[in-house]
């Protein structure tokens, strides 16, 4: 994951954009869900768990992006604490549902699974970006786009 995050940092300087990077790191994750719930051979899955936390780490910097550079300095502490309570729930919620699925099922459908979950989450942020980015800019923009760090 943290070879992840220094490659998104490298490509965000090609990108420029936040939500872009975002974006592309989402695809990109979700294509190696995918891989991985049809891999058929150790080495192929082996292959596409790496590129798996590789993706999680691009994908968690592009998020933070995201949030450093569209919520208000003052609630931005209390936004990361709700981000944070949520994902501890999130994944006491994916544990039951793990155990719900594999009970009937088997592991790739844990993949795919957990594929629709990215998914839908991804299409609710864009729903979201597309719908208020017209109406106000990005409330940090002094902040330098890639990283979120001043200039």
């Amino acid at each position: 994951a943290v070879a992840g995050s220094f490659l998104t940092e490298r490509l965000s300087h090609r990108l420029k954009k936040p939500m872009g990077m975002y974006l592309l790191t989402r695809g990109l994750h979700l294509f190696c869900l995918a891989a991985l719930a049809f891999a058929r051979s150790v080495p192929a899955f082996c292959a596409w768990f790496v590129l798996y936390y590789l993706m999680l780490g691009m994908h968690s910097t592009a998020d933070d992006v995201l949030l450093h550079t569209h919520v208000p300095g003052a609630v931005r502490g209390s936004v990361m604490s709700v981000q944070s309570l949520l994902v501890s729930g999130g994944v006491a919620v994916s544990q039951l549902a793990a155990a719900a699925v594999l009970a009937r099922g088997a592991i790739p459908a844990l993949w795919l699974m957990q594929a629709a979950v990215l998914a839908l989450g991804t299409a609710l942020c864009l729903a979201w970006y597309l719908g208020t980015r017209w109406h106000r800019p990005p409330v940090n923009a002094g902040l330098h786009p890639d990283l979120g760090q001043i200039r």
